[in-house]
């Protein structure tokens, strides 16, 4: 059963919101300055994982001259002590879009996570959400989910 348990807001930059789903969590903000992954900026996912990963970025607003954002995914087993996920970073975007990076089986994301942003740029701001995925080697599987539609399902 899945549970979703929404957080009250909290304030970092102008505006932040997170939001815990089963198994990761979504944050929307907008970041007017570089974010180090903190407490104040975090969500507890509550369980660690050792099943991968993926943080996915909607960039919905950049504005600012030669404004540029990148997002760095962190983890804590105590709400605390942060420290980067290897390999869950996006680099630089310098335009509205999305972007989406992906760690395999056996890397491991403790109970809380953060987005920890670096912008550039003059007077830059910039409007995005972040979903985070934990554990997502777990839902891939090999079954044919068409197969019983369409009657072709193993015997």
């Amino acid at each position: 059963m899945a549970r979703a348990i929404e957080l009250s807001g909290t304030t970092m930059a102008s505006n932040a919101n997170t939001l815990v789903v089963a198994g990761g969590a979504a944050f929307s903000r907008t970041d007017v300055a570089s974010v180090a992954a903190a407490t104040g900026n975090s969500a507890d996912t509550l369980n660690p994982t050792t099943g991968g990963g993926r943080m996915s970025v909607n960039l919905t607003a950049l504005t600012g001259t030669t404004p540029a954002i990148a997002f760095a995914l962190f983890d804590s087993a105590d709400n605390s002590s942060f420290a980067a996920v290897p390999g869950v970073t996006i680099a630089a975007l310098n335009a509205v879009g999305t972007a989406v990076v992906s760690v395999g089986d056996g890397v491991i994301i403790r109970r809380y996570v953060a987005i920890a942003t670096t912008v550039t740029g003059t007077t830059p701001s910039a409007t995005f959400t972040a979903v985070v995925e934990k554990d997502i080697a777990a839902r891939i599987t090999t079954t044919d989910h068409n197969a019983k539609i369409f009657g072709r399902e193993e015997r």
